[in-house]
């Protein structure tokens, strides 16, 4: 029994390492894991390979998704499907805040919040709430990294 936990993590390890890889065709397939067809793999093994999807300095491969990121927060198709635990994993895990937030990317994120109980009025709560989460967290970061920018250029 030891085994197969070991052997699980060590298959959940390598899942993300993969994912995180900058490989344009690893990536796609990763998108298509994590948000529409997960291919036989377990919801476990799709928060490992969401976990290791957006990755530092991969900006130019990430943008694409970035893009479908939204699209996909406002699909029932996949918020219905999904456990909290997930959504939450992939609500946060893939916000584009690594990069520059911009009030564009705030807007984008602030219209699925807006969309999500005109579309479903019986859409969850919780799932309601992690988008406004979201919202917050990329204005929050958004407004740390202008003050931080502005201290910076005050210095010089």
């Amino acid at each position: 029994m030891a085994n197969e936990k070991t052997d699980d993590i060590l298959i959940e390890k390598q899942m993300t390492c993969r994912a995180s890889r900058p490989d344009v065709e690893i990536k796609k397939q990763v998108w298509s894991q994590i948000t529409a067809d997960p291919q036989g793999i377990s919801a476990v093994q799709q928060e490992a390979l969401l976990s290791g999807f957006n990755e530092w300095g991969q900006d130019a491969i990430l943008e694409p998704y970035n893009a479908q990121y939204f699209s996909v927060l406002t699909d029932k198709g996949f918020y219905g499907a999904k456990s909290y635990k997930y959504l939450k994993e992939f609500v946060k895990g893939l916000l584009p805040r690594q990069k520059e937030v911009t009030q564009a990317d705030i807007d984008k994120m602030q219209k699925v919040l807006d969309t999500i109980p005109q579309q479903d009025p019986n859409a969850s709560q919780a799932y309601i709430k992690l988008l406004q989460e979201g919202v917050e967290l990329m204005q929050r970061t958004k407004r740390l990294r202008d003050f931080a920018s502005s201290k910076l250029v005050s210095k010089k």
